[in-house]
């Protein structure tokens, strides 16, 4: 009998897996290899991996050649590219938690370029503002309070938010969440709060930049267990400063930001670019505050980069 298996961790050549046969009847993690023709694996995809019958206590261990056949049909991917070049973060998502963090650390540019993938994935999000016991949230808070997202405001320090946030990811309907945000923001202390036994090394934010210093180099999936619950696998993602969206097209981005999106109906134009149309809804509203301004600067910021990309094609 087949038996499928979920990526828990990936480098270039092989793969760790999570496998939940009843054949097997118990839960097994197994390192496998892959062939040439299987590109972009990630943490979270399903793979196919043949018969049982090849499963014994040396392929358990990690020390076998068992392939990797096919991936299976992802329902969603969270992914980012730059031209022509695409990198593949996580798939089949059933939350993913945009942590940010008040003050310095307050990267709005990231969290809609996050936001955007995710929307044209059909990935529900969740915006956590951690360190809320560093400056106010209040600022941040009002700027997605009209975008289909909802906010959550934690500390890890001062334990603020965090028994709910906790209750959050107990959801029987979750079994894979994915964490995403710039360095420092504290995903590493988040997760060594829901995961005690594993502990992810943190790193203290430069006086200097207000930035913070990437521990994390690739997408690495946790099990968090739960009490008559499958285990959830939370993934830390690579805290990078610039999530690109070079692989859209103009109106997938319009579609990206749902705000904007709705208003769009209400411009002159159907094909209104929200730039220097007359009678454009957006700017209306980015002009009275119904869309903060740092939300279009974002939108601008993408539309920018792929006016970039598409003179790049024809050079």
């Amino acid at each position: 009998m087949e038996v499928i298996g979920k990526v828990v961790t990936t480098t270039r050549r092989s793969a760790t897996l999570m496998l939940d046969s009843p054949e097997l009847n118990e839960k097994k993690f197994i390192k496998t290899s892959m062939s040439n023709q299987i590109e972009n694996l990630c943490v979270g995809d399903l793979v196919s991996l043949g018969n049982t019958d090849s499963f014994n206590d040396e392929n358990s261990q990690g020390g076998s050649g068992i392939l990797i056949r096919n991936v299976l049909t992802r329902k969603n991917c969270l992914f980012r590219s730059q031209g022509t070049k695409r990198k593949n973060i996580c798939s089949n998502i059933d939350l993913a938690l945009i942590i940010t963090a008040p003050g310095q650390l307050e990267n709005t540019i990231f969290i809609d370029r996050v936001l955007a993938a995710a929307t044209l994935e059909n990935i529900p999000v969740r915006l956590i503002i951690n360190k809320c016991d560093l400056a106010s949230t209040e600022e941040l808070q009002r700027t997605y309070q009209n975008v289909d997202i909802s906010v959550q405001v934690t500390s890890v320090k001062s334990g603020v938010g965090m028994q709910e946030f906790g209750s959050l990811l107990l959801s029987s309907e979750l079994e894979t969440v994915v964490l995403c945000g710039v360095s420092g923001v504290g995903k590493s202390s988040i997760l060594n709060y829901l995961l005690p036994d594993v502990t992810r090394k943190t790193q203290k934010v430069s006086h200097k930049t207000g930035q913070g210093q990437q521990t994390t180099t690739q997408a690495y999936g946790y099990l968090m267990s739960r009490e008559g619950l499958t285990p959830l696998l939370l993934v830390d993602t690579p805290g990078v400063q610039n999530f690109g969206l070079s692989h859209l097209t103009p109106e997938e981005c319009r579609q990206g930001f749902s705000d904007f999106f709705k208003l769009s109906f209400q411009c002159e134009f159907r094909d209104c670019q929200h730039i220097e149309e007359q009678n454009c809804e957006v700017l209306l509203a980015v002009n009275d505050g119904r869309i903060p301004a740092s939300r279009y600067l974002t939108y601008l910021n993408i539309t920018e980069e792929l006016i970039r990309v598409e003179k790049y094609k024809y050079n």
